[in-house]
């Protein structure tokens, strides 16, 4: 009424109902708007003929000329006459086909004045229209329109015919098992079952192929392959009943066309889609089962293993109604013959060429650095992202080689490329060399994990387990933990790749679920372990197991399995592969055998054999044997000589020196200084740590209070120097025409120390401040 007072109208007709239905959002006004019929269009016409402006139409404060209710004009009676002549509900659907079918209607005339507005091809899109509205409710009735098995499906076969499908190598056992099961009278719906990435879906598009080419029996030759895209059928089925209704459809479509095999990949999907939760209620699962019961339905499902026994062996009706076929991964041959049969489609893609070694290099490393996915899956990621790589690389190559695969694999799995590529043999030579950089005086230990590690590079070693299992034993501070350091740093390419577990943390039995994580039922179940998850994430690391003898036995139980299987099962029931994981545990146990054994008489190497034996049989006491029988090595640490800890003290005075520098800052130390730390920071007893207090007393200190107050600035280069007689450090820079002068200090916290240890703990001279020696407090400094 208000619109026909806008346009000064003397009664309400029915071209002012449809400006009021091009207001609404349903699908009629859908249907009107995309035919010409919008909003503004039809108040321009309205407005022309009643000669009001557009200006005055859109003037909010713009009163109706009258008041009261207006009369309906005759045509628009007929229009309302005509929209109940149905009998049902009168809607937005119903009012626009009765001005489209009313002569006189105003609407009718305004409809086809209006530029693109054909009346009869509007009404058809109007009667198609499934969706109805009362004027003014805004009340929706649900969506009825039928679902067609091509809305929510892919031909195979189709496809194949085209040549849109890759070739499908290396399955033709499969291909064939899965033919003969179709051929049977009874249970002919074979059931693809595999792991992510071995090839089922490939395997419904060989059989698809082989359709397309003829290549079948008589009976599978007029019959096509067509994929159920479940989520497709699962879309816009908000109200219940939709999809048992989609689904009904689809199932009719497919009996009533009687040459369709229904592929559905993840069919684990189905048990419960459309359901509501309750026990009995009805699913796609239970609407498929007569079907397939009676033959009426033909169905290649595929799913994984573990989706398999959860949902569809849970259901026994459903299982029985599939056979089976296991789809295994795929040998690294078979992976590479699937390779070459790929590669013009790849090449194609690209650009690019790929080179057989590039193809071979694909399999091998994909197969020994990612153990978390499954061949031909890995290897085909692999080269279809290194022939992007060189694609988007500058430059006018096109070869793909095996540096590209190695450099994918790389950024995959975070392995240095030099390990993946054949340099890795030459730097292995070497290896010792490089760990004896930052390793002093350990040249036994350095010596047997450099022959571990080459006997597993090698291929010599068992595959199956770590790449080594090796135990570090000796006193303190003699370099166990760095060297475990260095061989991350080295071998595995940087620190970080050290995962440490302090095992004093597990020194109760419940402590051990923290390693691969709780049970379900437990706080914290979801969230993995400590060294599952770590090695998990990234499984090409060096596991340290700090002080081993720290932690309850029962954590020995877990570790059995590591080292025998080189494998994990954390709580979630997920293995977690340990053969590109070194295994790496320190003990103290025999310290004090070492210390007695090295200090006594005789030739060095008779005696680290000696201790050999001894240690081992300390070990025997406290681990059981089939521990110790799965280790690859017992590494034995000597304990460290004066002339070795002063090498490891100019390692230190270096690493300082570096971060200075990185402040700007220049160090030089003068012999006298040096000695200094070399007389203070040696002892038998607790190796390099007290050299490390020494340098932090003497030098660091010192050289903080220099920089803090100015002494000691960006550009300067400062010396350390020591006088002997006056028992001062002095402290000089080119800038300063005065020395800074400093007591030593060793640090705090040793008397207390020192007050509880006996002469007869130490060998000679450890008490001794004769001939050079050291006091107790020095050598903890």
């Amino acid at each position: 009424m208000d619109l026909a007072k806008k346009f000064r109208s003397a009664e309400c007709g029915s071209e002012h109902v449809l400006l009021a239905l091009t207001r609404n959002r349903d699908r009629t006004s859908k249907a009107l708007h995309k035919h010409g019929v919008t909003e503004e269009a039809t108040r321009r016409a309205l407005g022309e003929r009643a000669g009001v402006s557009e200006l005055e139409l859109m003037n909010p404060f713009n009163k109706p000329s009258a008041e009261g209710l207006l009369a309906l004009s005759d045509e628009l009676k007929k229009v309302f006459e005509r929209a109940s002549a149905s009998g049902s509900e009168v809607g937005s659907k119903e009012l626009a086909l009765a001005m489209i079918d009313e002569p006189a209607s105003g609407a009718r005339a305004t409809m086809a004045a209006l530029e693109g507005c054909d009346l009869k091809v509007l009404r058809k899109e109007i009667t198609g229209a499934n969706e109805r509205e009362l004027v003014g409710a805004g009340k929706k009735t649900r969506n009825t329109k039928k679902q067609t098995l091509a809305d929510c499906s892919i031909d195979l076969t189709a496809e194949a015919r085209e040549g849109k499908l890759d070739p499908v190598l290396g399955r033709d056992e499969e291909v064939t098992r899965v033919m003969r099961i179709l051929v049977r009278r009874r249970k002919s719906n074979p059931c693809l079952v595999g792991e992510p990435g071995v090839g089922k879906t490939a395997i419904a598009e060989g059989l698809a192929m082989m359709i397309a080419k003829g290549d079948v029996p008589e009976s599978l030759k007029e019959k096509r392959v067509v994929s159920l895209q479940i989520g497709l059928l699962l879309a816009d089925t908000k109200y219940r009943g939709e999809f048992e209704e989609k689904m009904k459809n689809v199932m009719e479509e497919v009996k009533q066309a009687g040459d369709i095999i229904l592929f559905v990949d993840e069919i684990h999907m189905l048990v419960g889609a459309g359901g509501t939760g309750e026990d009995g209620g009805m699913d796609a699962g239970n609407l498929m089962k007569p079907a397939l019961a009676r033959g009426e339905l033909q169905c290649i499902g595929a799913t994984t293993i573990d989706e398999y026994r959860k949902h569809i062996e849970k259901d026994a009706a459903l299982e029985r109604r599939f056979q089976p076929v296991r789809v295994i991964e795929p040998s690294p041959e078979q992976t590479l013959t699937i390779l070459r049969g790929l590669k013009d489609t790849y090449q194609e893609h690209h650009g690019v060429s790929f080179t057989d070694e590039a193809l071979r290099a694909a399999v091998s490393l994909s197969t020994r650095y990612i153990n978390d996915r499954f061949l031909p899956d890995k290897a085909i990621d692999v080269i279809d992202e290194a022939g992007a790589l060189v694609q988007l690389t500058p430059g006018d190559s096109t070869l793909v080689d095996e540096s590209h695969i190695t450099e994918v694999v790389a950024q995959w799995t975070g392995v240095p490329v030099q390990q993946l590529s054949a340099d890795e043999s030459l730097s292995l030579m070497n290896f010792e060399q490089e760990l004896g950089k930052r390793v002093i005086g350990q040249v036994e230990a350095v010596r047997s994990i450099s022959q571990a590690i080459r006997r597993a590079r090698a291929g010599l070693a068992d595959a199956s387990k770590p790449v080594a299992s090796i135990i570090f034993s000796g006193p303190t501070g003699v370099g166990k933990t760095e060297l475990a350091k260095a061989v991350a740093q080295t071998y595995f390419g940087a620190e970080k790749a050290m995962v440490r577990i302090d095992m004093s943390e597990y020194m109760e039995s419940h402590s051990v679920s923290r390693l691969i994580g709780p049970p379900p039922g437990y706080i914290g179940f979801g969230e993995g372990g400590q060294l599952t998850e770590a090695v998990r994430t990234n499984p090409h690391s060096l596991v340290l197991l700090d002080e081993i003898e720290k932690a309850h036995p029962d954590v020995f139980n877990i570790l059995l399995q590591v080292l025998e299987d080189g494998r994990l099962t954390d709580s979630k029931g997920r293995t977690v592969d340990f053969t590109n994981a070194m295994l790496v545990m320190t003990s103290n146990i025999g310290s004090r055998e070492i210390l007695e054994s090295m200090s006594g008489e005789g030739e060095d190497e008779e005696k680290y054999k000696k201790l050999q034996t001894q240690v081992k049989r300390e070990l025997g006491k406290e681990y059981r044997p089939e521990f110790l029988n799965r280790l690859d090595e017992i590494i034995i640490f000597r304990p460290l000589e004066r002339p070795e800890v002063s090498a490891i003290a100019d390692l230190m005075l270096a690493s300082v020196s570096k971060r200075a520098l990185a402040r700007g800052i220049t160090l030089d130390f003068t012999d006298s200084f040096k000695s200094l730390l070399y007389s203070n920071g040696f002892s038998p007893r607790f190796g390099a740590r007290p050299m490390r207090r020494c340098v932090r007393g003497l030098l660091e200190n010192n050289l903080a209070e220099c920089m803090l107050d100015g002494f000691a600035s960006s550009g300067d280069t400062v010396n350390f120097d020591y006088d002997d007689d006056q028992e001062l450090i002095s402290v000089t820079t080119a800038n300063e025409t005065m020395a800074r002068t400093f007591d030593v200090e060793f640090g705090s916290g040793i008397e207390d120390v020192a007050e509880d240890t006996s002469a007869d703990d130490f060998p000679a001279p450890f008490f001794s401040n004769e001939g050079g020696g050291e006091t107790t407090a020095q050598a903890f400094a």
